[in-house]
């Protein structure tokens, strides 16, 4: 395909490719559109691909240029519209995406991060999603049952369990649902079991929610299913889904109850690893079920890279942000913020000058979670490091991003 080349006066890179130079010795071409992808350490064609990305060529250079550096790597990227031969006498203008830094607070020194949040506009604006714990299920903890379950409502936002009984007034959880308004939050996620409303009525929980134009998901474990039957046929104008968790300590989900929840998601310990279901959620629960779900967690991130096209949005995203926490909060039932993934407080919804505002700076200034991206970990090296899905809650807590090998 090379000879093709003496017919054109122009090689243009295409402007759908995505590409990664690690280290200078490696190099990523990732075709968003197709899915195609070179990694190669070709010097040559490194040096070729660097050339399209000077300032004097802005993404096209002369034919002869590729034809003189001719390989199986640039044989490879003319087959799959890598690099694009036009033949036109003016030499043509390529416009390459690139990622805009302008308000990347990581882009200069330490000392001037205040410096970048000062220019980065409303920082309530990036709040974009809250669970709201307001109670925990009451329970000794002292069985396999409600251990295994603490160790999920840490990864995901199910009940846990404790001894201690903590729950979030209406009155308090008002307060909360009120400083939302200047926040783009539309959905609300509120996490409890039965034990709340053996405290506080239904009627008023209800009436608290009515009195905000969102839309709400209450989490639950479904063998408290009752009290989420008896929210339902109290429920009149309210938008309100339910989401159940299921394990395997769970009663059987009645086919009468399936077609009342909205979603049914299943909490893994390790067992049927090998099962394909998009609602099964791995749970780290120590080294004891840590390969068998390894087998969940790779398999999910080789069909990230290999099965599904990542567009240029999702690749610059994963490059700056992680997309599973990122603008997401989790207040717990004594009123504790942590950024969702991350199991630091950095503030609480009760303090006399709790503000949205500083939840996100101290946020963005300490990057529990929401920048944590996959090169600050050991797949810093790897091509393919912003192109896998961002990093999940299991491979924190497990301390292992690189379960693909």
């Amino acid at each position: 395909m090379i000879y093709t080349l003496k017919n054109f006066k122009w090689v243009a890179m295409s402007t759908n490719v995505y590409v990664d130079i690690i280290k200078d010795n490696k190099i990523l071409l990732y075709h968003t559109k197709s899915g195609a992808y070179k990694i190669s350490s070709n010097s040559s064609f490194i040096e070729v691909v660097k050339n399209f990305y000077s300032p004097e060529n802005l993404g096209v250079i002369e034919s002869n240029q590729l034809y003189s550096k001719c390989s199986v790597d640039v044989e490879w990227a003319l087959k799959n519209k890598v690099f694009i031969p036009i033949n036109t006498i003016q030499k043509p203008i390529v416009l390459l995406p690139i990622l805009n830094l302008q308000k990347d607070i990581s882009k200069i020194g330490e000392g001037s991060i205040d410096d970048r949040l000062a220019i980065i506009g409303s920082k309530q604006n990036f709040i974009s999603g809250i669970y709201i714990r307001i109670s925990k299920i009451n329970n000794i903890c002292d069985t396999k049952c409600s251990k295994f379950r603490v160790a999920a409502s840490k990864q995901y936002p199910c009940p846990t369990y404790s001894q201690r009984i903590d729950r979030i007034s209406p009155e308090i959880l008002s307060h909360i649902l009120n400083s939302l308004k200047y926040t783009c939050v539309s959905v609300v996620d509120i996490v409890c079991s039965s034990d709340y409303f053996s405290v506080y009525s239904k009627e008023d929980f209800l009436y608290i929610l009515s009195k905000y134009n969102y839309k709400y998901r209450i989490h639950f474990f479904i063998d408290d299913f009752g009290f989420a039957l008896s929210l339902l046929k109290l429920i009149q104008s309210i938008k309100i889904e339910l989401v159940a968790y299921v394990d395997k300590f769970s009663t059987e989900v009645k086919p009468e109850v399936k077609h009342l929840l909205n979603r049914i998601l299943y909490l893994n310990y390790g067992e049927d690893a090998n099962k394909d279901n998009a609602n099964i959620l791995p749970v780290y629960i120590g080294d004891s079920n840590k390969e068998a779900n390894n087998i969940r967690i790779r398999r999910e991130k080789e069909e990230g890279v290999f099965e599904q096209k990542v567009c240029f949005n999702d690749v610059f995203r994963n490059q700056k942000l992680n997309s599973h926490f990122f603008g997401i909060v989790d207040v717990d039932s004594q009123c504790n913020i942590r950024a969702y993934g991350s199991q630091h407080i950095i503030g609480n919804v009760t303090s006399a000058d709790f503000s949205w505002t500083d939840i996100v700076v101290n946020e963005l200034k300490q990057n529990h979670s929401w920048r944590l991206t996959r090169d600050m970990t050991n797949c810093k090296d790897c091509p393919l490091r912003y192109i896998c899905p961002p990093i999940s809650y299991y491979e924190i807590l497990s301390n292992n991003t690189q379960i693909c090998g």
